[in-house]
This record gives C-alpha cells, sequence and structure tokens, in this order.
C-alpha cells in the first residue's frame, strides 16, 4: 500500500494529538483520585464519587470479552494494581443530542507501570483501520459507536498485543463544568472564530485578543476547525489550541482556587466519568501513583498516514509499538535506573 505525500505531515499531527490529548484525561483522572483530604467528610465524599462513576455492567462484559484477547490470561479479579501493571483505555466522548451521534473526540491506551510508578501512553487516531472480526475491518471510532466500550477494549488488546482490562470515559460536557467551576480559563485567542451549524447546534462565536473563556467557549475555541467565512483551520492549529488550554487548566487545577473547589470538582467529574474500576483498584491506584509527576507521563508515538477513508499504520511500525508497550509493561525500577545512567553518560 502507497503512502501518499502528506503521510510525513499527518505523522506528526498525530504526534502532536498524543501530547494534546493525554494531558485532559490523563490529569482529570489523576485528579479525581487525589483531590481527597483525611477527614471524615472527604472519605464520605470520594465514596459517593466511586459509586457513582463505578459501571459494573462494563466490567462483567469486559470480564467475559477478554478470554481471547491476544497477549492475556483471562482477567483476574485479584490482580494486585500496586505491583503488576495494567492498562486503562481512555475515552473522551462526544455525544450530541441533536445527531444522535455517538463518538470518541479521543481514543488513548495508558499503560500503568507500579514498579516505576511511570504511565505510557498511546493516542489512537479515531479513522484508523483496524480488524473488527474475521475480515471486517472498519474504523476504531465505529467500534465504540456501535458497540460500546466492552469491544473497543477487546480489539484495542488484540490489535496492540496487550491486555485491556479498565476503561475511564469522561465527556464534553464535564470538561465545560470544570472550566465553569474554576471561574473560566484566561486563553489568547489568535483569530476571529466564527461557525455555526445548526444541524447539531454549534453556535462558535470567538472575538481575537487576551480573554477569559468560560467552559462552553474554551470548548468551542477547542474544537474550531471550520469557519463560517471560509478561512477554515487545520487540524494543527487546533491541536496547538489544545496544548494551550491543557496547560492553561493544569495551572488552575493546581491553584489554590482549584484545590479549594475540589469537592464540588469531584462532583461535577463523576456527573460525567464512568469507570469500570471498582472502589478498592481506585483506591490502590491512587496510593501507588500519587506522587506521580508530568514527566513521569510518557508519550509512545505511532506513525500513520491518511488513505481515504481511512488512517494507515504499517504493519512493522505497530510491531513496534506493541513492543514499546510490551517494555511500558515490563519494565522495573532498576532498569529504568540503568537507562537513566546510559543517557546521562
Amino acid at each position: 500500500m502507497g503512502r501518499n505525500k502528506s503521510s510525513t505531515s499527518l505523522s506528526r499531527i498525530d504526534r502532536k494529538k498524543q501530547h494534546t490529548k493525554k494531558g485532559l484525561f490523563a490529569f482529570l483522572l489523576l485528579i479525581s483520585f487525589s483531590l481527597v483530604g483525611m477527614t471524615g467528610y472527604a472519605a464520605l465524599k470520594v465514596n459517593h464519587f466511586v459509586d457513582k462513576i463505578y459501571d459494573s455492567s462494563n466490567s462483567e462484559q469486559a470480564l467475559n470479552n477478554n478470554q481471547d484477547v491476544k497477549g492475556s490470561d483471562p482477567i483476574d479479579e485479584q490482580k494486585n494494581v500496586k505491583k503488576e501493571s495494567f492498562a486503562i483505555l481512555l475515552l473522551g466522548e462526544d455525544y450530541r443530542v441533536q445527531t444522535g451521534s455517538k463518538n470518541t473526540d479521543a481514543i488513548l491506551v495508558s499503560v500503568w507501570n507500579p514498579n516505576t510508578k511511570q504511565i505510557s501512553l498511546l493516542s489512537i487516531p479515531r479513522d484508523t483501520r483496524i480488524q473488527i472480526s474475521g475480515q471486517e475491518y472498519g474504523k476504531i471510532n465505529s467500534v465504540y459507536a456501535k458497540k460500546g466500550h466492552s469491544d473497543t477494549m477487546n480489539i484495542l488488546s488484540n490489535y496492540l498485543n496487550i491486555p485491556i482490562k479498565y476503561y475511564v470515559k469522561i465527556d464534553f460536557h464535564g470538561f465545560e463544568d470544570v472550566i465553569d467551576e474554576l471561574g473560566g480559563i484566561k486563553i489568547d485567542v489568535e483569530r476571529n472564530m466564527f461557525y455555526q451549524d445548526p444541524d447539531d447546534g454549534t453556535n462558535i462565536q470567538l472575538q481575537k485578543g487576551l480573554q477569559v473563556l468560560n467552559g462552553k467557549e474554551a470548548l468551542d475555541y477547542a474544537r474550531f476547525r471550520k469557519s463560517s467565512d471560509g478561512h477554515d483551520s487545520s487540524d494543527f492549529e487546533r491541536n496547538e489550541r489544545h496544548q494551550k488550554i491543557i496547560k492553561v487548566l493544569v495551572d488552575k487545577l493546581t491553584s489554590i482556587t482549584g484545590l479549594m473547589n475540589g469537592f464540588d470538582l469531584l462532583d461535577i467529574v463523576g456527573d460525567h466519568m464512568k469507570t469500570n474500576l471498582n472502589s478498592e483498584e481506585m483506591k490502590n491506584i491512587f496510593f501507588t501513583f500519587k506522587s506521580i509527576e508530568k514527566d513521569d507521563i510518557h508519550s509512545i508515538k505511532m506513525d500513520s498516514y491518511w488513505e481515504n477513508p481511512y488512517v494507515h499504520v504499517e504493519q512493522e511500525e505497530l510491531n513496534r509499538v506493541q513492543q514499546e508497550l510490551q517494555n511500558a509493561y515490563d519494565q522495573t525500577k532498576e532498569t529504568n535506573a540503568k537507562v537513566s545512567n546510559e543517557d546521562n553518560k
């Protein structure tokens, strides 16, 4: 299969997406676990939060589905996430009542290694061509839209040759509400942005200049690509805006304002997040990874190219990515220290 001239630039865009989208979902996941105190009131709030986001039906279905996943033994419910590496599928859901669509705006696979206290992240383009069953191929985004979380985990487990047992999903409304709770974020909007689509209710009207954006405006700023005046924005420019938002959002969440609104943020995220991690697993993950810093989150790059209507990944590149994911699983503190020492020589 030949690679067209845009393959290099698209590969760069894919790499950008890894950096821009990894921050939001990984960070929100960690924030959800870490915004807890040591008081009885805090414990009650956290327990309520865990009960709210736990999806037992998907957990049971995933257990049945993963019996024949490549690279995986049948799921062991007693697996200790404090000692053994595990993978979480991170999903950003774009659900619109107006169109009835149920798509994922971001699909990431994360490998959590309790030995190194590190997280490795791989971004999967929504239009990636993937084997669904037998000789049937399709886009990974369509798997989620038609079959849900469990089948998406199962198919990606086979595609990447690693066991994916868990998932975490957050929707656009959660993103908006978190920003509103924080009092908005200050962004220097680099151009006028106007776009309307009555079919799905999109109404973007942003003026150029430094300003405080509320949740809806921040989402418009992040998603803007088509323009009513014909001066569309590229995917590269949109990814740059994602980076800008994430940096501002992280600073705001870790500020005094963010910490003071901690319990309210738990309530907000609880309304817009679902996971099949149970309370014991969440607690173990929190205590194991509570001291993690941004430098402990690593991006795994996967080169790809566009050939209508799919994003394609060459088999050689897929093999390399599979090996890198496996290395993230297997790495120990000793190996990590050795690699670090060699890099410093």
